[in-house]
């Protein structure tokens, strides 16, 4: 009888044992909420800078973000905050399965990704994106990578780049997309490696990235048509120094294209914000209508010629056109034209340059140019080098 007691009691021992295994079993399994705030990207103020303000990463319903919950496995999960909110919790989506490694902290990317992986270091692989999209004065979101790791549920996002923003301003000029492109040809997109060092977020484009990235409108945006009215054009780029400047390219709703350039070096560091001056474009097959120094190609390249100023005055019933460089202080001069200009006319006229302080010394060639345009107070003309000469009376 004794036997038959201890075999009751061993049963009865196993059955709860059972149950208890039952009941713990889903619970080591579920998936945590996780709570995220995203950081602020402060405004870099410089010389070529205009404005304030602090841009955030806002997130919004179905927003997703990969988490490596402790594991190299990809999890996907779903913002369940309140919209437009830069703080907020996150539910993963459906339950991950598969093969995974054990990792001592949870790091998390934004946006998800399917494509994101993670070492047992702790390093993320991702693309950083060479397309983005165009949104009205602020930056693509899907663009904006940011990167956190945490012991706990508490996830505190960092950008992982900078933001780049291009005003432009022109008449009657429809943008369609702007494209970025360093000087030295630098790495600005493609496979990265990202990874959290001490309190920082460090990010590396690996072999295979490319030198540009191209912004793209869903419809063509009208920029405005004056300096105080510029529309602006936000790039995420990942850190970088432009040691020698940057190319932009802009194609218009019928595909022509403007293409401008700066020989500064500009940086764009993590988490900042980095506004350039306005600049004033001129669409290929059209007729400058300010003053200004330009050139064409086939491609329009625009230079603003900040430091360049130009004038136009009659003498001797002959039109002459007067620029003075500021930077250099010397002055050249293009003329005289026939008194009876009109549009069309081919001309040969003089070209000199001298010094302010220095006139008798100076340099003079023959340049043929071409009246593209006449008005009441206005002279645009073209020479054989397509460089463009507009005079105001």
């Amino acid at each position: 009888m004794k036997t038959i007691k201890i075999i009751l009691i061993l049963l009865a021992a196993g059955l709860a044992c059972s149950c208890l295994f039952e009941q713990e079993g889903p619970k080591m399994s579920a998936s945590p909420k996780y709570h995220a705030i995203a950081e602020s990207a402060p405004e870099t103020r410089t010389a070529f800078e205009r404005g304030d303000g602090i841009a955030k990463v806002v997130w919004n319903a179905d927003d997703r973000i990969s988490i490596f919950a402790k594991s190299t496995l990809n999890r996907q999960y779903r913002f369940t905050g309140e919209n437009g909110a830069a703080t907020g919790d996150f539910e993963e989506v459906s339950g991950a399965s598969g093969e995974a490694e054990a990792l001592a902290k949870s790091y998390a990317v934004y946006p998800y990704s399917a494509d994101h992986a993670i070492s047992t270091e702790g390093v993320v692989s991702l693309t950083w994106p060479s397309g983005q999209a165009y949104r009205e004065s602020n930056y693509d979101p899907a663009a904006a990578v940011m990167f956190t790791c945490s012991a706990d549920e508490n996830l505190s996002f960092m950008h992982a780049g900078g933001y780049l923003c291009i005003s432009l301003y022109g008449q009657g000029i429809s943008v369609r997309s702007v494209t970025l492109a360093g000087a030295d040809s630098q790495p600005l997109a493609g496979p990265a490696y990202v990874w959290a060092e001490g309190e920082a977020v460090k990010l590396r484009l690996l072999e295979g990235a490319t030198g540009s990235i191209t912004l793209t409108a869903a419809s063509p945006v009208a920029i405005g048509a004056s300096k105080e009215s510029a529309t602006e054009f936000w790039f995420c780029l990942p850190p970088a120094v432009f040691e020698h400047g940057f190319t932009v390219t802009v194609r218009d709703s019928g595909g022509r294209e403007t293409v401008f350039s700066t020989a500064r070096a500009i940086s764009v560091e993590r988490a900042r914000m980095t506004r350039m001056e306005a600049v004033r474009i001129q669409m290929d097959g059209s007729v400058p209508t300010e003053p200004g120094v330009y050139y064409a190609d086939g491609t329009t390249k625009v230079f603003d010629a900040v430091n360049f100023q130009l004038s136009c005055y009659r003498a001797g019933g002959q039109v002459w056109l007067r620029a003075v460089d500021l930077g250099n202080m010397r002055l050249t001069r293009l003329g005289p034209l026939p008194a009876d200009v009109r549009a069309g006319l081919m001309s040969q006229v003089t070209f000199e340059e001298f010094a302010f302080m220095n006139p008798g010394n100076k340099t003079s060639r023959q340049v043929t140019v071409r009246v593209v345009s006449l008005g009441n107070d206005l002279i645009t003309m073209v020479d054989q080098d397509n460089n463009y000469y507009v005079m105001r009376f």
